[in-house]
C-alpha cells in the first residue's frame, strides 16, 4: 500500500460528499424547474449539460486546486499520513568496505507525493556527494528509489544508483530506516541507517557550518563509535572486575586460614 494514495481518496470522498449534499439541498427546487420549464428536447438537453459540466468544473476545481492548496500544510499532511509521514529531514550513515558517510536528507513535500534530495558528508565535514533521488516505488514500509550523484562526471561509477530502505513499524510515526544503496556500475552494497531529526531547532542548526559540525560530530560517533564506545566500557570496568576478583580471592584466603 503506497500512503500517499490517501491523498486522492481524501479528495475524492470530500468532493463527492459536497456534490452530494449540494445535490441533495438543491435537488428538489431544480426538479420543479425543470418541470416548469417549456421548451423543446434540445432546450432540456443544453440544460441537463450545461448542469453536467458544472458539476465537472466543480469537482476539477476542488480536488485539483482547493484541496491541494491544504495539502501544503504540515498538520494536514501529517492528518492524513498518520504514522506514514515520513516528511522532514534524515541523518542516513552509510557503511560500507571503503566508505563511512553521514548523508543529510531532506524529504520535502510535492501535493500528493513528495520529493527528496540530499548530500553526504565523510569525516572531516568535506562535501563528497550531492544527490537527487527519484522514487520508484513505495508500498510500506519499503521504499524503493533511484538517484543520481552531481558530483560524479561517471569515470568512477559512482553516479547513477539504486537503493531501498524499510522503515520501522513499531511508532506512531517513522523514526528509523535500514536498508541498502548500489551504484549502478559497482556491485558494493552500501548498507544505510537512518535516523529522522524532530526537533525544530536541529533542523535550524543543520543550516549553519557551526550547527551542522556539532550535530553530524554527535551522530557520527552515535553511528560509526559503537566499537569504540564498547571498547572504553570494557576498560572502564576492567578495575571494577579486578578488585572484585581480588576481595573474593582475599575472602577465599581468610576462609582457608581458618580452616
Amino acid at each position: 500500500m503506497n500512503p500517499y494514495n490517501r491523498f486522492s481518496l481524501f479528495s475524492s470522498s470530500v468532493t463527492a460528499a459536497l456534490m452530494l449534499g449540494a445535490l441533495i439541498a438543491s435537488g428538489p427546487a431544480l426538479i420543479r424547474s425543470l418541470s416548469g420549464l417549456q421548451g423543446s428536447a434540445l432546450s432540456l438537453g443544453v440544460v441537463a449539460v450545461a448542469s453536467v459540466t458544472v458539476l465537472v468544473v466543480f469537482w476539477m476545481a476542488f480536488t485539483e486546486v482547493i484541496l491541494p492548496s491544504l495539502f501544503r500544510l504540515d498538520t494536514v499532511r501529517k492528518a492524513i499520513l498518520g504514522r506514514y509521514y515520513i516528511e522532514g529531514t534524515w541523518l542516513q550513515a552509510e557503511k560500507g568496505n571503503e566508505t563511512s558517510r553521514i548523508a543529510v536528507i531532506d524529504i520535502q513535500p510535492n501535493g500528493k507525493s513528495f520529493t527528496f534530495s540530499g548530500y553526504a558528508l565523510d569525516e572531516n565535514l568535506d562535501v563528497n556527494s550531492n544527490v537527487l533521488l527519484e522514487l520508484s516505488r513505495f508500498e510500506w514500509p519499503f521504499l524503493t528509489f533511484k538517484y543520481r550523484n552531481s558530483l560524479s562526471d561517471g569515470a568512477d561509477g559512482q553516479r547513477d544508483g539504486v537503493g531501498e530502505v524499510q522503515f520501522e513499524m513499531n511508532r506512531s510515526s517513522a523514526r528509523r530506516y535500514n536498508g541498502y544503496s548500489q551504484y549502478i556500475k559497482n556491485e558494493a552494497r552500501v548498507r544505510l541507517e537512518g535516523s529522522k531529526i524532530v526537533r525544530n531547532a536541529d533542523v535550524k542548526r543543520l543550516r549553519t557550518l557551526e550547527g551542522r559540525e556539532e550535530i553530524i560530530d554527535t551522530y557520527w560517533d552515535l553511528f560509526f563509535g559503537r566499537n569504540k564506545r564498547r571498547l572504553e566500557k570494557a576498560r572502564s570496568n576492567r578495575p571494577v572486575a579486578a578488585a572484585a576478583s581480588a576481595k573474593q580471592q582475599a575472602a577465599a584466603q581468610t576462609l582457608a586460614n581458618r580452616i
